[in-house]
């Protein structure tokens, strides 16, 4: 039985859809995304979740430190999205050392059409060497917004679609203009620690167009692939084990995989 989600209110949108410890739910009609200072501050980090932090960065190189922000709660009815100043290393722990640091971040849904009409979503193969969830499949871009700016000042809606085209050229490869990107909804994942704002993403341009134009990737992702939409639930079938719980449940909210599955 997974976990309920602490950051969503019970009485608001009763469609929110559930898989394993992942939590997916969508903007209420009419609603947009807002950002807001918490009034709560962070709970100190303790040693044994310093420790632990010591103990990742020795296992893997590749992580490190830097500021971020903490979703501490959220309004799906009107899409207000409370967050507080916190430290990469404090949500890197998470999975082992009840830390409470969720992770604001963006995730985009990037669907294009072939010349034959037929609708892809662009899915990457996390490297080895990612915090969590190494080497399984998931939806591409994505990525923790940066915490503080130099000015100060929490992050707004054009920080959130800003980031999302940075990932979406760092980690595929790929433009991805304003006017293609809208707002969908929020995906929970409990157990890893990220709150994930959701967009979709729709190309423009033709998927033979696009991917004749994609191009250096990051070290975050080893393999990306334009995957047709109407064979998600056969790959969630006879990969179940190499796609990550987020991206399972973002399928099921999406209608592509019957929730039951």
């Amino acid at each position: 039985m997974s976990d309920p989600d602490p950051l969503q209110p019970r009485s608001v949108n009763p469609v929110r859809t559930t898989f394993g410890p992942v939590h997916v739910w969508p903007l209420a009609p009419g609603a947009g995304v807002r950002l807001a200072g918490a009034t709560e501050a962070p709970a100190p980090g303790d040693e044994r979740a310093r420790r632990r932090w010591d103990e990742q960065v020795a296992g893997n190189p590749r992580l490190h430190d830097g500021p971020i922000w903490s979703v501490r709660s959220v309004n799906p009815g009107t899409g207000l999205i409370s967050v507080s100043p916190d430290r990469y290393w404090r949500y890197a722990v998470r999975p082992t050392i009840g830390t409470g640091v969720t992770m604001l971040a963006v995730r985009g849904v990037v669907t294009g059409l072939d010349s034959a009409g037929v609708e892809h979503v662009l899915i990457g193969q996390r490297s080895a060497q990612t915090r969590i969830y190494g080497e399984l499949w998931e939806v591409v871009p994505g990525g923790g917004v940066p915490g503080e700016k130099s000015g100060g000042g929490i992050p707004g809606v054009g920080d959130l679609l800003s980031h999302l085209m940075l990932e979406a050229r760092e980690e595929a490869g790929i433009t991805v203009e304003p006017g293609e990107c809208r707002f969908v909804g929020f995906c929970h994942d409990t157990y890893a620690g990220g709150f994930d704002v959701l967009m979709h993403v729709a190309l423009t341009a033709s998927l033979e167009d696009v991917r004749r134009g994609m191009g250096v990737r990051d070290w975050e992702h080893s393999h990306v692939r334009w995957m047709p939409v109407r064979e998600a639930a056969a790959f969630d079938a006879s990969d179940a084990g190499r796609i990550s719980p987020p991206t399972r449940a973002i399928f099921r909210s999406l209608g592509w995989v019957e929730s039951g599955e």
